[in-house]
């Protein structure tokens, strides 16, 4: 009987899919003031609570100076509705950021989705960058389209049209600008490194689907396959942070130790 409960009480527990914050402090020499920043990818426009309720209020808890949206928020087989209702409700109150993520280009229509975002006030970034002023400092937040966007020739392991948005991001750096790039995929890496941007923000992982606290970070990942070595957290690339949300979403597959997140990343003056 005990033993069942615990197993019972464990499968509770592996299971969850309620609402996770998990939050990061980056230290600058670039900004004089915090600066909270809000991570929100792969919502695959899930609704979470009554009218999108918990995630609205989960928003306004953690009062952000701006809200980052990294791809994936919509979905090409799940209705808008999730999407619009988060979007309804804190783009009015909140600088928003966006860029598509592979399942936005999946989708039929995708200049509609599009057109959405930018309806409701959201700034779409691809291959272009804008100015945050957040207490008399400025953060210049660049944003590159997801990779699936582009048509990709034989042998090529990026494409060229997804490099030249990435080429035209990095012309856009300003020494002594804190600078942050929103990209769906968190495995080029090898670009990330060492590139110039202060913060990069992705999703995509979905955290792996299934984690094993202290043991797996995550099972399986798309573009990683198993044992993502990006699957969720907080990452050095000498010098470039790479923050990796496990994302929004709730879907036929189960999450295993890896509930819906949102990420709060806030950027503090060093020292």
């Amino acid at each position: 009987m005990a033993a069942g409960a615990v197993l019972a009480a464990l499968a509770v527990w592996a299971l969850w899919t309620g609402l996770a914050v998990r939050t990061y402090t980056l230290e600058t020499a670039k900004l004089d003031q915090p600066v909270r920043l809000l991570l929100l990818t792969d919502l695959h426009s899930t609704v979470h609570g009554r009218d999108q309720r918990a995630l609205i209020d989960l928003v306004r808890a953690q009062a952000p100076d701006a809200v980052l949206l990294s791809g994936d928020i919509a979905d090409d087989e799940v209705p808008h509705r999730g999407t619009e209702l988060l979007l309804e409700a804190v783009a009015g109150e909140y600088p928003c950021f966006y860029v598509t993520g592979n399942h936005e280009f999946w989708a039929e229509g995708t200049e509609e989705i599009l057109e959405m975002f930018r309806r409701y006030g959201v700034t779409v970034l691809a291959g272009t960058w804008s100015d945050l002023t957040v207490r008399g400092q400025t953060i210049r937040i660049f944003g590159v389209d997801d990779p699936e966007g582009f048509e990709a020739a034989p042998g090529e392991a990026v494409p060229a049209g997804w490099l030249e948005q990435w080429e035209t991001c990095r012309a856009g750096l300003e020494e002594g600008t804190f600078s942050v790039l929103l990209s769906h995929r968190p495995e080029l890496t090898e670009l990330y490194r060492g590139s110039g941007f202060d913060l990069v923000v992705s999703g995509h992982a979905h955290g792996g689907q299934v984690r094993v606290p202290l043991l797996l970070n995550g099972l399986y990942a798309p573009n990683q396959g198993f044992f993502p070595r990006y699957a969720g957290g907080l990452y050095d690339l000498d010098g470039t942070a790479l923050a990796v949300s496990r994302g929004l979403s709730i879907s036929r597959l189960p999450r295993v130790f890896n509930p819906p997140e949102a990420v709060v990343i806030d950027l503090v003056p060093a020292g």
